[in-house]
């Protein structure tokens, strides 16, 4: 078997560099263009492609498409390239050099967010399926080439060196843990199902662990029932990991013993990140905030009045922060500090 990444393709990767970064790619303008995602499904044989592997992927893609994932930043890699409906989902098959195309696809729209000004998002989904190569865990890929922890570290950083990104990890493939590692210091957060020699065990029709994981992160199962029961820590990566891991082991009972676990760097400080952080009031990102009702959140995360933030809102006749409150009160008086209404003059 070969290994992907750091030993030959990787170097392909490394000299193409110059190549890729001038490509022609086309860019999604949405107001959500910078919210990636690559879903790899590995190598196996025909007999061996699972429904449960195509349902994982089907309902990792439905949880991206509802979280405003446009369908040009969504990556899929399934085994061979041929996926089991006509969805028309696949991108291509788990191969290295279909999936190192790919990374640099996303490497080049992190540049491009990273021109505008905009933080970016990357969502790294893995299904199956995994393999222990004297101790060491890997995926095997299209082709005989395999992707060894190491390697895709290595992957994530070329995101990282793109430009500001959060990269989350979901490894459900057997003896994932193995990945934690080399991950957990440059992914935000790896969430793996299985220890590193351990295996992952499904049903006929669902991998367990990754259905609960991603019923957690979209509030509802695939047959549209509420999920309930998921922790609320403020990381909702970790949180969904934490609620997996308690479903998939009281499926298992005291039969087969998988313990998933988990590391990364967590959810970065920054105005707008959906948590409010240390010196923050607010957060814009958030739909509900502690801002008065007579405040807003700013873009620096900060509740400031609603009356002086230079425009006239809703139930306001003029606004103090405009040089022409004056004209705003139509010269019969003028604009009032506190409530930006016309005081007329006396």
């Amino acid at each position: 078997m070969k290994k992907i990444f750091t030993a030959l393709l990787f170097s392909v990767f490394l000299i193409a560099g110059a190549f890729f970064a001038n490509a022609d790619f086309e860019l999604n303008t949405a107001e959500d263009d910078c919210k990636l995602a690559i879903i790899i499904n590995g190598a196996v044989k025909a007999d061996d492609d699972h429904i449960r592997y195509w349902n994982a992927v089907k309902q990792k893609w439905a949880y991206l498409e509802g979280e405003n994932f446009t369908p040009s930043n969504i990556y899929v890699h399934y085994t061979n390239g041929t996926g089991r409906d006509d969805s028309g989902i696949v991108d291509g098959p788990a191969s290295g050099e279909s999936i190192l195309e790919t990374f640099e696809a996303i490497a080049q729209k992190i540049r491009d967010c990273e021109s505008r000004g905009k933080r970016a998002e990357v969502l790294i989904l893995v299904t199956d399926h995994g393999l222990s190569v004297q101790g060491t865990a890997g995926i095997p890929l299209e082709g005989g080439d395999i992707l060894y922890p190491d390697a895709l570290a290595d992957l994530i950083r070329t995101l990282k060196d793109a430009g500001t990104v959060d990269v989350w990890v979901e490894l459900g493939q057997c003896f994932s843990g193995g990945f934690i590692d080399d991950l957990e210091n440059v992914a935000n957060g790896v969430a793996a199902s299985t220890g590193a020699d351990q295996n992952h065990y499904s049903t006929r029709d669902r991998m367990r662990f990754e259905y609960y994981f991603m019923a957690a992160l979209d509030g509802n199962y695939p047959d549209g029932n509420v999920v309930t029961g998921v922790p609320s820590t403020g990381n909702p990566w970790q949180d969904a990991w934490e609620f997996a891991k308690r479903k998939y082991q009281e499926e298992l009972g005291s039969g087969e013993i998988s313990e998933p676990v988990y590391g990364g760097s967590g959810i970065p400080n920054y105005c707008g990140n959906g948590v409010v952080d240390d010196g923050e009031q607010c957060d814009i990102a958030l739909e509900t905030n502690s801002c008065s009702e007579k405040q807003e959140c700013s873009n620096e995360c900060q509740c400031q009045n609603l009356c002086g933030n230079g425009q006239i809102d809703e139930s306001e006749e003029c606004d103090i922060s405009d040089d022409s409150d004056q004209f705003q009160c139509y010269d019969e008086g003028y604009c009032s500090e506190t409530l930006c209404k016309c005081i007329p003059f006396n």
